[in-house]
């Protein structure tokens, strides 16, 4: 419940992208580790083992080393801390490594094949380089996520404070009145014997649990504080951990921090629809009504991702911006992603998609008698730009436009034809 709850994995649980994809499988992946490694001495640990090899694969399918390389790591430091070390040949042995590679390999080997760059661009480039580089943007001081981390697991993390106050307080208000026995007594711990959670068929013990907790959120924690380049999305495998640890400290919390907390995500989706800006919907259909299956649709210094899905149309966009700027693959935007892919498109296919001012100008005026082109632009575009003022504004919503260009007349030339 309170990782439901923490707004930040709420929140996160709306998008559709990789982060959550990737943190749900590195959880799989610790958790079932854990277990193959004997915490509560739960029953069939190579099973267990097994398990975590295929999540693991998972994890990498998602979105690269890290699916393998934190979970690795998490496992490796409580093991050793834990005294689990001894079970450690069991992630490592023939069949969890044939279910990792029976589930990882066969893709990697198949883009490869078709795209001969691509283990190169999407380890070494998109992961090693990035990892260790500080010139792309969203960079952000080390100390970044732990503000991101109090705020985004509100109210838990309140409580989970108030809770270590009130422990403190008590116990120094206290101390001189509890003999060592019945402190020790209070605490349910013994030097041979451990807390019991009622967790799992032979219920591990809570010090194992709360020890993974705190090394899982370490290992996250400082390997995404590490680079410049940070987004708050990439911490969201520190939540699963997080929550064990805020579930133990506030396990005798007062019932109004679930309200809250329950009160928060309710609010959070009505808030995000009342500030939402204008989808691309209102366009989409204006286009999926008067648009022809012969018609060109061109997107200016914007990409409407979902644009054809919702118009009901096959043909790609051409997309006109800055394609040679220097600072673009610098920049995680949009742009980027179809600069990027343009390099393991068929040879020629960028040039026809991703186009200049100039590109653009040239093929309308090259465009023959009937030709119809539909611009998709901000609204502010239409100064700048010779195309849209030469078409119709037929449709707008919020900040964007969806304009309809005839060819009427006949271009001489390209630099009559811009004037």
């Amino acid at each position: 419940m309170v990782l439901v709850t923490m707004p930040l994995f709420y929140g996160a649980a709306q998008f559709a992208n990789h982060d959550m994809l990737v943190a749900a499988f590195i959880t799989l992946t610790v958790l079932a580790g854990s277990w193959a490694l004997g915490l509560g001495d739960l029953p069939r640990p190579r099973l267990a083992a097994s398990s975590a090899a295929l999540f693991a694969a998972l994890a990498v399918l998602s979105k690269g080393l890290i699916g393998i390389a934190l979970p690795g790591l998490t496992l490796l430091i409580w093991a050793i801390a834990s005294g689990h070390w001894r079970h450690l040949p069991r992630l490592l042995s023939p069949v969890p490594l044939l279910v990792f590679a029976m589930a990882a390999v066969p893709w990697f080997a198949v883009m490869q094949y078709r795209y001969p760059d691509f283990l190169h661009y999407f380890f070494i480039y998109q992961q090693v380089e990035r990892f260790a580089s500080g010139g792309f943007n969203n960079a952000h001081p080390i100390w970044f996520y732990v503000p991101v981390l109090a705020l985004g697991c509100l109210p838990w993390t309140g409580m989970a404070l108030y809770s270590a106050w009130r422990q403190r307080h008590s116990s120094t208000r206290h101390k001189s009145a509890v003999s060592h026995q019945e402190h020790l007594a209070a605490l349910s711990v013994t030097p041979h014997k451990k807390r019991p959670a009622d967790i799992g068929v032979a219920r591990a013990p809570l010090d194992d649990i709360t020890l993974l907790a705190w090394v899982w959120t370490g290992v996250m924690m400082a390997f995404f504080s590490i680079p410049e380049s940070k987004l708050i999305g990439y911490i969201l495998p520190a939540l699963p951990p997080l929550a064990i640890l805020l579930a133990v400290k506030s396990r005798h919390g007062l019932a109004w921090v679930r309200f809250v907390a329950l009160a928060l995500c309710v609010a959070m989706p009505i808030i995000a629809t009342l500030l939402a800006r204008p989808g691309t919907a209102p366009l989409s259909e204006v286009l999926a009504r008067q648009g022809r299956p012969t018609d060109i649709t061109v997107a200016i210094e914007t990409y409407p991702f979902d644009l054809n899905l919702l118009a009901h149309r096959s043909t790609p966009l051409w997309v006109v911006d800055d394609w040679a700027d220097p600072e673009l693959p610098k920049r995680d935007n949009w742009r980027k992603e179809l600069f990027d892919a343009a390099a393991f498109a068929t040879p020629g296919t960028s040039e026809q998609r991703l186009l200049s001012r100039q590109d653009l100008d040239d093929r309308l005026c090259a465009a023959p008698l009937g030709s119809r082109v539909w611009f998709w632009a901000r609204l502010r575009m239409h100064s700048q730009y010779p195309a849209l003022q030469r078409a119709t504004l037929t449709a707008k919503s919020g900040e964007n436009g969806l304009w309809l260009w005839e060819k009427e007349e006949v271009c001489d030339a390209p630099a009559v034809w811009q004037e």
